[in-house]
């Protein structure tokens, strides 16, 4: 099976410009690239489809390159925005960058450029007369995501953006025998305007690998951007978000969309070994093998095996009722989805009051009958006597406590 066709079966293409010249592209060994908007500190789960297709790219035969937007994300990128977004200052994204450099260098394989490199000593009237006359108003204009933005307003930074991009796949072109552009499906508009500003310079008969490609978006079941929990986004940055909430947010996936981000994830197997997994899942959801897998394979990829290990145990210490095995950021890491209670450590409790204030019941007496029927935990140990007074280390930040088999409330002390 061509590659081409690899990619289309696990449902990761959306467009492409011209597949005879992307055959032609790979066929010759020329280059393609992907660009990284530095805006955040961190790439999140959402940018490793193009971080896996980008390592896929180079596997078979392209040469691949990263592109850090050190300069375009000084203006912002408008496709799929509705309105102006926020300016960065300089060393803001060159900061992001930075950190977003390191994480490139371990994940794609590829050459890393930052664009901030093409334009910090370029003349801006040697701009406008090269590359400004290769693009008139009204193809701009023509452009969707900036139409829908007239009528509301776009900065002429913004509305230049489109340019700057296009900019960048010629520079490339030139310098380093670049052919195709990959990117999301929001990159369409940007991926094109490229593509005419070098036929326009050199021809269509002198760029004969010339193409793009985008990425289909990846929505969950319910229409949402996958890659985001309740918390916000998932970061590939370990102090940003913790391999344990990656893992969940997996393993927490709909049985028939798991199918879906194993196909477009895991390229370094082939479509008839991940067959072989998807048919054991199938025949025995309840087991959710595809869950495991996934969420297995991508802390390994993004982390480490050691870090998979953590994981592992941290989930064994809470369905086992060990949670005296954790540390108490493990703690807080495993139940960072759940509401929390914030009490004073110099505060002194007996078990019933402390119990109350926690919300574990709306009483006493339901919380009496609860400890009757040795349903309340508190750090593991099960409690009998609810005028007992609660111990609390100077150290502790938070106690755990389990009412019932799969209820738990959780109190972070201060003070």
């Amino acid at each position: 099976m061509d590659f081409i066709s690899e990619l289309k079966k696990r449902n990761i293409i959306k467009q492409i410009s011209n597949e005879e010249k992307l055959a032609l592209a790979l066929k010759n060994q020329k280059g393609v690239y992907v660009g990284f908007d530095p805006s955040g500190e961190s790439l999140h789960l959402g940018n490793l489809i193009p971080i896996i297709v980008l390592r896929y790219l180079k596997k078979v035969g392209f040469k691949t390159y990263a592109i850090l937007g050190g300069a375009t994300g000084l203006i912002g990128d408008p496709s799929g925005k509705t309105s102006e977004r926020k300016v960065q200052d300089y060393e803001k994204i060159t900061a992001n960058a930075n950190k977003i450099k390191v994480q490139l260098e371990r994940y794609t394989q590829a050459k890393i450029i930052n664009n901030i490199d093409f334009y910090q000593n370029m003349n801006l009237l040697n701009f406008l007369r090269d590359t400004g006359k290769l693009i008139n108003i009204g193809y701009l204009l023509d452009k969707e995501f900036i139409r829908s933005r007239i009528e509301n307003g776009i900065s002429y930074a913004e509305f230049s953006y489109n340019i700057i991009q296009g900019h960048d796949f010629l520079h490339l072109y030139e310098q380093y025998d670049v052919q195709v552009q990959c990117g999301g499906s929001d990159q369409w508009g940007n991926i094109t305007t490229g593509i005419d500003m070098i036929k326009r310079k050199y021809g269509e008969e002198k760029t004969p690998y010339l193409c793009g490609l985008t990425f289909n978006l990846l929505l969950n079941p319910n229409g949402n951007k996958f890659g985001k929990s309740e918390q916000g986004a998932l970061y590939l940055d370990e102090n940003l978000t913790h391999p344990y909430l990656i893992w969940q947010y997996i393993y927490n996936q709909d049985d028939q969309f798991i199918i879906d981000l194993i196909h477009r994830y895991v390229l370094d197997q082939s479509l008839e070994q991940l067959q072989e997994l998807i048919e054991a899942h199938l025949a025995n959801k309840k087991t959710r093998i595809a869950q495991k897998f996934l969420a297995d394979y991508l802390v390994k990829f993004i982390h480490s095996q050691e870090h998979l290990d953590t994981v592992h145990k941290m989930n064994k210490a809470l369905f086992d009722n060990q949670l005296d095995q954790l540390s108490d950021q493990e703690k807080l890491v495993v139940f960072a989805s759940f509401d929390k209670v914030e009490l004073d450590r110099n505060q002194s409790f007996m078990v019933i009051d402390f119990l109350l204030q926690a919300k574990v019941a709306d009483s006493k007496r339901i919380l009496r009958e609860l400890i009757a029927q040795g349903s309340i935990q508190i750090d593991d140990l099960k409690i009998t006597d609810p005028q007992a007074q609660l111990n609390v280390r100077k150290d502790q930040q938070l106690t755990v406590i389990k009412k019932g088999k799969k209820n738990y409330f959780i109190v972070v002390w201060k003070g």
